[in-house]
């Protein structure tokens, strides 16, 4: 394929370098998952089990959400950038495919 690889980083390099990038996003989500995973194992020793899922309209869960709100929202937003580079990556795929 002409211009898939040169020293300015063609389109394969750049597909190689976004594939990189989304295998660490999908290491981030994990590991953002398993810190709120243990903040709510935390909440639960402390106030006890949690039953059934975190609503977050139902007022009874309000406790629970306050609680996990900082790990809650690093959790969406690792997801947030990982969808982002999924799509970048597709992007440049496609484009790969069309040169």
């Amino acid at each position: 394929m002409p211009g898939a690889v040169d020293k300015k980083g063609g389109p394969l390099i750049k597909v190689g370098a976004l594939a990189v990038d989304a295998h660490y996003a999908v290491a981030a989500i994990q590991s953002a998952k398993g810190r709120y995973y243990a903040r709510i194992r935390k909440f639960e020793e402390i106030y006890g089990h949690v039953e059934g899922r975190i609503d977050p309209v139902d007022p009874k869960y309000k406790a629970i959400r306050n609680y996990t709100q900082l790990q809650f929202a690093a959790l969406l937003e690792a997801k947030r950038k990982a969808y982002n580079i999924k799509r970048r990556l597709e992007n440049a795929c496609r484009k790969v495919g069309n040169v």
